[in-house]
């Protein structure tokens, strides 16, 4: 069961969906320096610092291992990640997702795979 932040309902609003292509290359390629990207997005669209010390700033949060969002996604942009798993690495029997609620303070969108 994944429970999903909604990009458009966090503070993740600002920044820009993940593109599949980026989450492919995370999947068959980790890459350090790709992660570091995602500090630097933080750092500047989310908890934003001056410019000169975003780098260092950023660089300190991954050394450091703070707990933030590597990838956003909308409900229908995670829809199109779990189609690409199902096809490209097949492990899901069934999928059962749900957009979340409409509630003012929900921020979550949900999906069941079963195996």
């Amino acid at each position: 069961m994944l429970v999903v932040p909604d990009k458009l309902r966090t503070f993740d609003r600002g920044r820009p969906i993940t593109p599949l292509d980026h989450l492919v290359a995370d999947f068959k390629n980790p890459d350090s320096q790709r992660d570091l990207e995602h500090f630097r997005e933080w750092r500047t669209l989310v908890v934003p610092v001056p410019p000169e010390l975003r780098e260092s700033v950023a660089a300190q949060d991954q050394r450091e291992g703070h707990d933030i969002h590597y990838h956003v996604w909308t409900y229908e942009s995670f829809r199109v990640m779990i189609a690409w798993t199902g096809v490209n690495i097949p492990r899901w029997d069934a999928i059962w997702s749900h957009p979340g609620s409409t509630a003012e303070d929900a921020n979550e969108f949900y999906f069941v795979l079963k195996k």
